[in-house]
């Protein structure tokens, strides 16, 4: 919650943080707090997914777009640990919960527990 007449001074609980402003700056967007800063470029509706190797990360932020990347891989890494029968077929493939990289057979399980992002 935002203190009325102290700007760049937010209250968060019993805590208070602040923050400066860039020379100029009206509000903050997404991009000046860094959201969706990735550079990863989202398939459009009417084509295909690709099955190639991908990053972790990148497929994490196809499946949760709308989600920070660092919370979107979190997220994946718990939805394929808690999909047993997933998780059983991925490390038969060689994945590791701390791989940084996939395999395209390794993202066709995925998807194909899933579904596509």
């Amino acid at each position: 919650m935002k203190t009325p007449g102290t700007p760049g001074v937010f209250h968060i609980g019993h805590k208070q943080t602040h923050f400066a402003r860039p020379a100029g700056a009206v509000g903050y967007t997404a991009t000046h707090i860094g959201i969706m800063s990735s550079k990863i470029k989202y398939p459009q509706d009417d084509s295909p997914f690709v099955f190639r190797a991908y990053g972790f990360g990148e497929l994490a932020q196809l499946y949760l777009p709308n989600v920070m990347p660092k919370s979107a891989t979190n997220r994946l890494r718990v939805w394929i640990i808690r999909n047993e029968p997933l998780l059983l077929s991925l490390q038969a493939s060689g994945w590791r919960s701390y791989s940084k990289t996939l395999t395209p057979l390794q993202v066709r399980l995925i998807v194909e527990a899933l579904g596509e992002p």
